[in-house]
């Protein structure tokens, strides 16, 4: 059984995330898998982004194939 995993971001603050949200929503059962981030892209450290990969990396050790 797999999860779908979900990240947005928007480069400020001021950009509003509700469209992206829209969107993906139908691709992600659970929205506790929506990871998302208002910040720069050039930032790899952005919290969202380091948050997807730690829950990806926890299903797959937890989950083998």
């Amino acid at each position: 059984m797999g999860i779908n995993f979900g990240y947005i971001r928007v480069g400020t603050n001021e950009q509003s995330l509700d469209r992206q949200l829209e969107v993906i929503k139908p691709y992600i059962a659970d929205g506790k898998y929506i990871y998302n981030n208002k910040a720069s892209g050039k930032d790899m450290e952005r919290v969202g982004f380091q948050n997807i990969l730690k829950a990806m990396l926890t299903f797959a050790t937890s989950n083998p194939c």
